[in-house]
């Protein structure tokens, strides 16, 4: 941390006129992947954009926090949720897209309880938005049965079509609490 901290401090004034070289990107997403709590908040306040990319790992820093922090271990949650908040505080964007132009939303709500995606839409996450495959955050949230998420986004006004929702779900589920999910979920 010293020395990834010295090196940091050397690139501050690139960082002070907007500038996120690589490395800095990296360290980022990388602290975020190892749920590094203490490193993620401080190089946000070196003034590392909670936005910056790496050039070596394909994943936003909001993403890479979802990403290994929304699993069953409580205590890789914790860090996560102290990330996401960390990120969201500091600017990052639920909306951001990734390679497939899935936003980060759309699969947190596949892999994250719904207080996660509740953060993301505080945030200013878009319960509309559609990956060029038409992947939504509802629609995800659907697919793995992920009923938090699934009812937060419902909350928040995301609605399917019949005809979409036919298609994801194949044959009713036996849950009645996903099966009055999917009742709500259907537009019109």
């Amino acid at each position: 941390m010293r020395c990834r901290m010295f090196s940091t401090l050397l690139l501050m004034p690139l960082i002070a006129f907007g500038e996120a070289p690589s490395e800095l990107g990296d360290a980022l997403v990388g602290a975020a992947l190892r749920r590094d709590v203490a490193e993620v908040k401080a190089l946000l306040a070196e003034g590392v954009s909670a936005n910056a990319r790496s050039p070596t790992l394909p994943h936003s820093p909001l993403n890479a926090a979802t990403m290994v922090g929304c699993g069953k271990d409580e205590g890789d949650y914790a860090q996560a949720l102290q990330i996401v908040d960390a990120l969201l505080a500091a600017g990052a964007d639920p909306n951001a897209t990734e390679g497939a132009g899935t936003s980060t939303l759309t699969m947190a709500a596949q892999r994250c309880p719904g207080e996660v995606v509740q953060r993301m839409l505080d945030a200013g996450g878009d319960v509309a938005h559609r990956s060029p495959q038409g992947w939504g955050p509802l629609s995800m949230a659907l697919i793995v049965k992920n009923k938090s998420s699934a009812r937060v986004l419902i909350e928040h006004g995301a609605r399917l079509p019949g005809a979409t929702l036919d298609k994801l779900i194949k044959t009713p589920p036996d849950d009645p609490e996903l099966k009055e999910l999917i009742r709500r979920a259907r537009k019109g």
